[in-house]
């Protein structure tokens, strides 16, 4: 077999792959590197989220000629560690103007650098409460806020956060058993927390947390509940509380054959038993919840018996009740064994 020759070599080809290494222009070590930005280290708190209302590139534009003219920060940024994470708590819109004048603020290790170096102040150990209350405390300050935005602010930070717990606090006592929802001491930084009594109410919290009168809180509450909408309008400022109504919503009223038994029996049971069992005997009584829904699935108009059931039980002195229902209850399982053998 005879060896093919070779193709002619092409000097141009070989010059052009010389050449091809020359057409970098910059090597990796010296194309510009980026800079380092605080987000890169530090997560925002909800509530620097919830004060922070998310700037346009104009009014951080605007932030940044201040800073530059100023050539200073006027307000420090305040970061916080909860439960071993360090955010950021306020100054949220300074630091990204910072950066927007193209100024490094962090290094690679996340320490604050440059114009921000002196300026941080840092809230070691605390809780999320006393995040909530040190940023508030900052905003209501710094921004001048009414006393009509103070109390709408409150109502729908602190509104819902209270609601929760008055209603665990209900579902947990309802039966007699001790509330697992405890009454939170006051820190030594939110002393402001020291003038809310314990059992009062949601609008009563909101007044005393945020230093307004009990009555604008109350109406705050009621906007936050029926009228969400306008209760932003007083937050921003756009309108005073006394120049804003509530509508209530209407609740749809289901018919009882659209409520399952089980919740119509329930509601009844926990009724009657608030109003002819001490919290005591109410405790001792909850077991026999779930066999006596079932039993009471097998008897006919059981909504009706019950009734019946309530008024008879009424003629038995306070302190015999639990007794009689404990002589009722054997009964029903005594009932529930002889037909089960009769099958």
């Amino acid at each position: 077999m005879k060896r093919q020759k070779d193709a002619p070599r092409d000097e141009t080809d070989g010059a052009n792959q010389q050449a091809a290494p020359e057409s970098n222009t910059e090597t990796p070590a010296e194309q510009p590197q980026r800079k380092p930005s605080w987000r890169d280290f530090y997560a925002i708190h909800p509530a620097a989220e919830f004060f922070h209302q998310n700037s346009s590139d104009e009014q951080l534009q605007k932030l940044a000629d201040d800073i530059n003219r100023a050539q200073r920060i006027f307000d420090p940024i305040h970061t916080a560690t909860v439960f071993g994470k360090t955010f950021v708590i306020d100054g949220v819109s300074r630091l990204d103007a910072l950066e927007k004048t193209s100024r490094q603020i962090v290094d690679e290790k996340s320490n604050w650098i440059g114009a921000v170096k002196d300026h941080v102040i840092h809230h070691a150990g605390k809780t999320d409460e006393d995040v909530w209350d040190i940023v508030t405390s900052l905003n209501f300050t710094r921004r001048h806020l009414t006393d009509d935005q103070r109390a709408a602010i409150g109502s729908k930070i602190f509104g819902p956060q209270y609601e929760a717990e008055a209603k665990a606090r209900k579902k947990a006592t309802q039966f007699g058993a001790e509330s697992t929802v405890k009454a939170k001491s006051p820190s030594p930084q939110s002393p402001k927390d020291e003038s809310i009594e314990f059992g009062a109410t949601t609008p009563d919290k909101v007044a005393a947390r945020v230093k307004v009168s009990q009555h604008k809180a109350r109406k705050a509450e009621r906007l936050r509940k029926d009228a969400p909408e306008e209760l932003d309008k007083v937050a921003s400022g756009e309108k005073p509380l006394r120049d804003v109504k509530a509508t209530p919503k209407r609740k749809s009223k289901k018919s009882p054959q659209d409520v399952p038994f089980e919740d119509q029996a329930y509601k009844k049971w926990t009724t009657w038993l608030a109003n002819n069992f001490t919290p005591q005997q109410r405790t001792e009584m909850m077991p026999r919840l779930v066999e006596w829904i079932d039993w009471l699935n097998r008897v006919p108009d059981p909504l009706g018996f019950i009734q019946k059931w309530m008024q008879w039980l009424r003629r038995f002195p306070h302190a015999q009740r639990s007794k009689v229902m404990q002589l009722v209850s054997d009964w029903i399982g005594h009932d529930q064994k002889e037909g089960n053998d009769r099958e």
